[in-house]
């Protein structure tokens, strides 16, 4: 998971301002069987499945998956193994 925030301006010249955050998620999962996927999560889908995560549960399209976080170094090793930016994630 990467977490992505963005801010934009609105406004005119003097009367610009910048909005609130807007929090994205981007995920990436690798399945057992070697298939690949990744997503962007936002809004209120977010705010859900931030409360399932924690317990290892996850939900794509409409499919619930039991998923097994990676500590750091192993996390590491997948990206480097996959040809993932490691500096990036």
């Amino acid at each position: 998971m990467q977490p992505i925030v963005y801010w934009t301006s609105r406004g005119l010249l003097w009367w610009r301002r910048w909005t609130d955050p807007d929090e994205h998620v981007h995920g990436l999962l690798f399945y057992a069987d070697g298939r690949f996927d990744d997503f962007y999560e936002y809004g209120e889908g977010l705010e859900e499945d931030l409360q399932l995560w924690p317990s290892g549960t996850f939900r794509l399209h409409g499919e619930d998956l039991q998923v097994f976080w990676l500590d750091d170094e192993a996390s590491r090793a997948l990206r480097q193994r996959e040809g993932l930016d490691v500096a990036v994630y």
